[in-house]
């Protein structure tokens, strides 16, 4: 009897245990279950932002948008120009022929302009995660078209470039060869512009392999023909040294050396220019960059500019110790501490 009820206090009091067991998790729970609520709400408040943010991003910038609704304008604009340009240089002759063209190559380049800016511009929206999928279209257009544009006034620009003829007096070779660098500037501008164009081309995933191949054959000629006229003018500085040694008072052939001088320091200017775009290519530059250093021998504060050895200097890396282990440290120090 007694057995019996001590089992049944034990059955009593495990139920007992059990409900109170139960009871205390159950309440666990509900006191938990609050903060997995607030943890749900946040990750949902979460949720709400990142769409709402991704929706603003999405939206066009009105400001951006009508920057780049002005910049199409100016780029329509300038083709009616041109468009207006060619007829009447094909009616007109003389002075007035020869000033229209110099206004049709100045129109091209600054077609060549807008259109760039423009590309930039639609890609720096992008960046921004503004929508621009409209322009982005244009801009592509628009680069394509550029290629050919630039190819069109690099050509006009060549034909520019005309070499004076021997005998000229010192006045009548500086005003020649103004114009040649005038015209050398213009190419070399040119050709800044397509490989900035090619750049953005590719940003913009244009295919633009063949027109890369054809800029880097007309950089190549381009460099050439620099470093052809860069000896012919260097040459003539040696014989034009030796004239004023043997007749110094002669004021007619110091005023050509000047001049000559002049040149020297125009054309490896303009070439240092282009051996840069050449290594945005990744063209190999090293001979043409030994021949403006090394031109004579030696380099001398009467033909060249910092400005200009700076250019040759960068990019050169490695190839530099070749310079002086090749011509000595005499020039390579002399470039550098004149």
């Amino acid at each position: 009897m007694r057995l019996n009820q001590t089992l049944n206090f034990l059955l009593i009091f495990t139920f007992l245990l059990s409900i109170g067991f139960n009871s205390s998790f159950v309440l666990a729970a509900e006191e938990n279950q609050p903060s997995t609520q607030a943890a749900e709400a946040t990750q949902e408040t979460q949720a709400t932002q990142a769409t709402q943010a991704a929706e603003i991003n999405t939206v066009p910038d009105e400001e951006a948008t009508d920057t780049l609704d002005k910049q199409l304008a100016s780029i329509i604009r300038q083709r009616e120009i041109i468009a207006e340009l060619l007829p009447r240089i094909k009616k007109s002759e003389g002075l007035l022929k020869t000033a229209l063209e110099a206004r049709l190559d100045k129109a091209l380049i600054t077609l060549l302009e807008l259109g760039l800016n423009f590309a930039k511009n639609v890609a720096a929206q992008e960046d921004k995660g503004v929508e621009v999928s409209n322009y982005r279209e244009q801009a592509i257009e628009i680069l394509i078209k550029q290629l050919d544009v630039a190819m069109q006034s690099a050509a006009r620009i060549r034909t520019q470039v005309e070499i004076h003829e021997p005998g000229l007096s010192a006045a009548e070779q500086a005003a020649s060869y103004t114009k040649i660098f005038a015209a050398l500037d213009r190419l070399n501008h040119v050709y800044e512009l397509m490989v900035e164009n090619i750049e953005y081309s590719k940003l913009f995933e244009v295919d633009v392999a063949e027109q890369e191949t054809v800029l880097k054959e007309s950089l190549s000629d381009r460099a050439a023909n620099g470093s052809i006229l860069l000896d012919l003018a260097m040459n003539e500085v040696t014989a034009l040294r030796a004239s004023v040694s043997a007749v110094p008072d002669d004021t007619e052939l110091k005023a050509k050396l000047t001049v000559a001088g002049d040149i020297v320091r125009n054309l490896a200017n303009g070439l240092a220019t282009v051996l840069t775009l050449m290594d945005s290519l990744e063209m190999d530059t090293t001979e043409y960059r030994e021949q403006v250093l090394g031109a004579t021998g030696e380099i001398t504060t009467d033909v060249f500019e910092i400005g200009v050895v700076t250019k040759l200097l960068q990019g050169w890396g490695e190839q530099i110790l070749t310079v002086i282990l090749e011509d000595g440290p005499d020039l390579f120090f002399k470039t550098l501490l004149f």
